[in-house]
């Protein structure tokens, strides 16, 4: 079985600093576009996976198919509007992909 090539993450301690850097990214753009109903969700999943992987917590399964961020990048936000959206974009579906592949 072929292994999957990640460009961010090679290791769960790059998974934690990619997951807090988006968080913080994620703040920074509703800071700039209040009320924007895409940021925000994505952003309050990005705290669930947060809060779901704390502490050597491994997530449920169910808790893996409530994300969906890497998804909503690629619709609403391919092609990016943005450069930075398009490199956080870029990130949040490796974090996506990442989390539901939990091991």
């Amino acid at each position: 079985m072929a292994r999957i090539q990640h460009r961010f993450i090679s290791s769960r301690y790059d998974f934690f600093a990619l997951l807090s850097e988006c968080l913080h990214r994620a703040r920074e753009f509703e800071r700039k576009t209040p009320g924007d109903p895409l940021i925000a969700n994505i952003r309050q999943q990005l705290e669930a996976v947060e809060e779901w992987t704390a502490r050597d917590r491994e997530p449920a399964k169910e808790e893996r198919k409530k994300i969906v961020f890497g998804l909503q990048v690629v619709r609403e936000l391919r092609p990016p509007p943005t450069p930075q959206l398009g490199e956080w974009g870029d990130r949040l579906t490796e974090i996506d992909f990442y989390f539901k592949q939990w091991k």
